[in-house]
């Protein structure tokens, strides 16, 4: 019953790097994919390292519907570039997703380094040409990798830098430039706490997961043959270094791999009621009168395999209906990809209505609302549905809050005392609970926070930027 329960939970996983392809499957390769499905993996990206691998890979994928083909020269194969190759991998991607694997190696020098520069650069080139995301290799390279990447004059290009080592540092440059991380077995690895501290902090929108096969093998089966139907093991790793259920990274990287690959069952567009962890998060408006920086809608418009940007704001009923179609949340959350106090008596209608689904009701707001709205009937009104106010800090002083969250009003420097307003406002409702956050993002003095809330006798919540 149990693993029939972790089978339902674990499928749509994706595999979005490995080399079904070599000579290590030949004999059990049909074996291996029944076992991949069996585990609840529904696509595999298998990936090519010289021409004669991407055609296998090309048949493979055109005789297996779960897999997905790239095509490319390794780093270590870059001796056999030609014209005339590059003609065949481009004709591989008429039946191929990606291009690669390409990229840079500076640990295992088996083609002179400027020959890898020559050859990367060819397919980021094709790259541009086609369209088609880069599927790269780096190994202590990545201050080389970024430079190329920027300097390639394709900033539409895309692809994932995979079973990635690096720094949050290195891992900021590569993500400014659009493009992806992956992650695999190495997240299990006892001695790799660094990694699992860099995964922890990177943006969701971006991260992939993979196993490499048949390299890399997760902790508790090292020592054995990698193979996609471990890929569980990495999901769970990566859920917990989140903090997250494992539903939501089976949702997040099957998200981010439709995104980059076009692989797997895509995404719904505009969500209304999505969860993560334990709550139900509310999306009812893409309005905000703040423009802050650290804001995920300066990033993306996805987040945790969400795509948050509505065609059009849902009336009360579908809002209802979002949140009486969900089971097992503890709790629904007012917050989405705008304010929710854009639609304030869409807020009081639906929270009444949900009542009878849920124990707790949350709202998440600026604190910042349209000027025609008396915040203190506001407040009254709300706290007789609402059981948490949460307002989020920015940064707590008048020029501070302007240059961090950028109001849209001609006085941005006088919004503050607005929001410190509501504040109070709330806190003097008997009974209410009212609680602070604020975003680690740079600019951002969590000390002054910190004593602030501490000023008004508040719990503060420190949320991750990065993450």
């Amino acid at each position: 019953m149990l693993l029939l329960l972790y089978i339902r939970i674990c499928s749509f996983m994706i595999d979005t790097h490995a080399h079904l392809t070599d000579s290590v499957f030949s004999a059990d390769r049909d074996a291996v994919l029944a076992d991949a499905r069996d585990s609840g993996v529904t696509a595999v990206l298998t990936v090519g390292t010289n021409l004669e691998d991407s055609g296998r890979c090309v048949e493979l994928a055109q005789s297996v519907p779960m897999c997905h083909a790239t095509a490319g020269l390794h780093p270590h194969e870059a001796d056999l570039w030609s014209d005339r190759n590059a003609a065949r991998i481009r004709d591989f991607l008429n039946r191929a997703v990606a291009i690669g694997e390409t990229g840079l190696d500076m640990v295992y020098r088996t083609c002179p380094l400027d020959r890898q520069i020559q050859v990367f650069k060819a397919h980021i080139q094709i790259a541009a040409e086609t369209g088609k995301p880069l599927v790269i290799h780096c190994r202590d390279a990545y201050p080389q990798l970024a430079e190329i990447l920027a300097e390639s004059g394709c900033p539409e290009c895309t692809g994932v830098v995979h079973c990635f080592t690096g720094t949050v540092r290195e891992a900021e440059r590569i993500l400014q430039l659009g493009y992806f991380l992956s992650f695999g077995g190495m997240l299990t690895f006892k001695n790799m706490s660094n990694l699992r501290e860099v995964f922890g902090q990177m943006p969701v929108d971006r991260i992939l997961l993979e196993t490499d096969s048949p390299y890399l093998t997760p902790e508790p089966h090292r020592g054995k043959r990698n193979e996609p139907k471990y890929i569980g093991k990495v999901y769970e790793k990566a859920a917990s270094i989140l903090s997250v259920r494992m539903e939501d990274m089976v949702r997040l990287n099957r998200t981010n791999s439709y995104r980059l690959f076009k692989i797997g069952p895509g995404f719904e567009r505009g969500s209304i009621g999505y969860r993560i962890r334990d709550s139900l998060y509310l999306n009812i408006t893409n309005r905000c009168l703040n423009r802050c920086l650290f804001c995920v809608r300066n990033r993306s418009p996805f987040y945790f395999g969400y795509h948050l940007v509505l065609d059009r704001e849902p009336e009360p009923a579908q809002i209802v209906s979002a949140v009486a179609s969900s089971s097992g949340a503890e709790e629904v959350v007012f917050c989405g990809y705008g304010e929710p106090l854009m639609r304030p008596e869409t807020v009081l209608e639906v929270a009444r209505r949900i009542r009878p689904y849920t124990r707790r009701i949350r709202l998440n707001t600026s604190g910042f609302i349209s000027p025609a709205v008396n915040r203190k009937e506001l407040a009254d009104n709300l706290a007789s549905v609402i059981d948490i106010v949460e307002v989020s800090l920015g940064t707590p002083d008048p020029r501070g809050y302007a240059a961090i969250c950028r109001p849209l009003h001609p006085e941005p420097h006088r919004i503050w005392d607005q929001v410190h307003d509501f504040i109070r406002t709330c806190i003097a409702i008997s009974g209410w609970s009212v609680r602070l956050s604020c975003v680690d993002y740079p600019g951002v003095d969590i000390e002054k926070c910190r004593s602030f809330a501490a000023s008004l006798n508040l719990p503060l919540k420190i949320r991750g930027y990065r993450s």
